[in-house]
C-alpha cells in the first residue's frame, strides 16, 4: 500500500502520551502516520518513508501534521494511550495485536494486520494491542517501549 499523502483523522479514548523524535530529512509528516526508527547505520532518527527497511521499528504515531525543514526537527507523535487506527479488512472481534506485516514498512496504518499471537514471521513489528474492533479499524492500545536488545545491550524500540 501506498505511503499517506494526507492526514489521517485519529480519534481517542482517555489521556494520549506524546514524545518528540529527531527526524532522518527534511519532508512532511502526516498526522497519523506509523513512525519508525530509523536502525541503518545506528542512526537512532525516525524514517516517515514509504519503504522502511527491515530492522526498523515502529516508535509513535504522529500526533499532527508536521513540516520539518532539516534531519534532526523535532516530530510529536503518541507513544501511549487508546487510539482508534483503521486497517484493511478489519473484523467485529478481532482481538490480539496489530503488527506491520511480514516487513511491509509504510506511514501508512491501511497496512497493519491483525495476529492473535506473537508475531508469524520475523520481519513482523508490533504497533500496539488490540481492546475492541470494528468494521472499519481497532481501538489499539499503544505502548511502545524502550528496552535493551540482550545480545548488543543496544537501546532500541519496539
Amino acid at each position: 500500500m501506498a505511503a499517506l499523502t494526507e492526514s489521517v483523522p485519529l480519534q481517542f479514548k482517555g489521556t494520549m502520551v506524546k514524545d518528540h523524535f529527531p527526524c532522518d530529512q527534511a519532508g512532511t509528516f502526516y498526522q497519523g502516520a506509523i513512525l519508525y526508527l530509523d536502525d541503518s547505520a545506528n542512526k537512532f532518527t525516525v524514517a516517515n518513508q514509504a519503504a522502511a527497511q527491515a530492522g526498523d521499528r515502529p516508535v509513535g504515531i504522529v500526533a499532527s501534521e508536521q513540516v520539518t525543514t532539516a534531519a534532526d526537527d523535532l516530530v510529536e507523535a503518541y507513544v501511549a494511550g487508546v487510539i482508534f487506527l483503521p486497517y484493511t479488512s478489519p473484523a467485529v472481534g478481532d482481538g490480539g495485536y496489530l503488527y506491520i506485516a511480514n516487513g511491509d514498512f509504510t506511514d501508512n496504518p491501511n497496512t497493519l494486520i491483525d495476529r492473535s499471537g506473537e508475531p508469524a514471521a520475523a520481519t513482523d513489528a508490533k504497533v500496539g494491542q488490540i481492546i475492541r474492533s470494528t468494521t472499519a479499524g481497532a481501538w489499539v492500545l499503544l505502548d511502545f517501549k524502550k528496552c535493551a536488545d540482550a545480545s548488543t545491550g543496544v537501546l532500541v524500540w519496539y
